[in-house]
């Protein structure tokens, strides 16, 4: 998938910034516009909704809001939610676009292995935090809308970054021990 929108009731500092069901339709409107995008509902167990790990696929949280109950039920969300979808995709298609193909979710999960793999391999993700830190990473990046050609731009930054770390550790390594090779 380009997009994928997860459902949640619950808050908290490591969830992505959250939108009712119409607002990020709307958001995504002109990206519908183009018929090779594909963009994805994710709903969590009724019992206990999608966990940190699950939204860290999804480029949007979205949340019903609700006057009486945190939460409604699975079938009530998702019609909604498809409610809200197939509306914002039947006004993008009055509105056609220019297209434009979005990175989708392979694309995008080898992007966020190389950002990883760069960002360890320069010390800035320690084991402590990286996690965390990467969570805050997918998240931007998830809200910029990456074009399959930007993603691969990233992709070929981290691998020159990588390249030169690795350079730098090996000329360094070459210079503690002279003698041996």
């Amino acid at each position: 998938y380009h997009f994928i929108v997860g459902t949640t009731a619950r808050h908290g500092r490591q969830r992505l910034r959250q939108n009712t069901p119409r607002l990020i339709m709307e958001q995504i409107r002109p990206l519908a516009a183009t018929p090779s995008t594909r963009i994805g509902l994710m709903f969590g167990p009724e019992n206990t909704g999608l966990t940190n790990e699950d939204l860290d696929f999804c480029q949007f949280s979205s949340t019903i809001p609700t006057a009486d109950f945190s939460s409604l039920n699975l079938a009530q969300a998702v019609a909604i939610h498809c409610y809200e979808l197939y509306t914002a995709v039947a006004a993008a298609h009055t509105k056609a676009q220019a297209p434009v193909e979005y990175a989708n979710s392979f694309d995008l999960e080898g992007m966020y292995g190389h950002v990883t793999e760069a960002l360890s391999e320069v010390t800035f993700l320690d084991d402590a935090n990286q996690i965390y830190w990467m969570r805050s990473i997918r998240q931007f990046l998830g809200r910029v809308r990456l074009t399959k050609k930007e993603a691969s731009l990233i992709r070929g930054i981290c691998r020159k970054f990588l390249w030169h770390a690795r350079k730098t550790t090996k000329k360094n390594t070459d210079k503690k021990n002279p003698g041996q090779q």
